[in-house]
């Protein structure tokens, strides 16, 4: 595992916020199909306006799923530190009772 879970996080804001950019920009672009023309061009400007609305939002959907995957990255990446500073905790205690008790043998 690899970062810094703090920086992690940070990007992980961008994308969330990066997401609720292209899903407002997906709103105004659904919005340009209310035209009131009735023509073939125009059943086919309004289903093209719906497909990149649609293509829109699931691009914002993603920036979500991205984002949500790196704040579990920082928190596994938090756990991680977490257990390595107990497992040398413990092996710093066991280091220094080991040494007393040869100490003890060795008077």
């Amino acid at each position: 595992m690899i970062g810094d879970p703090h920086h992690i996080r940070v990007l992980a804001a961008r994308l969330r916020a990066d997401g609720e950019r292209v899903r407002a920009v997906a709103v105004r672009v659904a919005g340009t199909s209310e035209v009131a023309w009735q023509s073939p061009a125009a059943q086919s400007f309004r289903a093209r306006v719906h497909d990149v609305a649609v293509g829109l939002r699931r691009v914002a959907t993603d920036l979500d799923d991205a984002a949500l995957a790196l704040d579990w990255h920082a928190t596994a990446l938090e756990s991680v530190a977490a257990a390595l500073a107990r497992a040398a905790a413990a092996g710093e205690s066991a280091v220094r009772a080991g040494a007393h008790e040869l100490s003890a043998v060795l008077r």
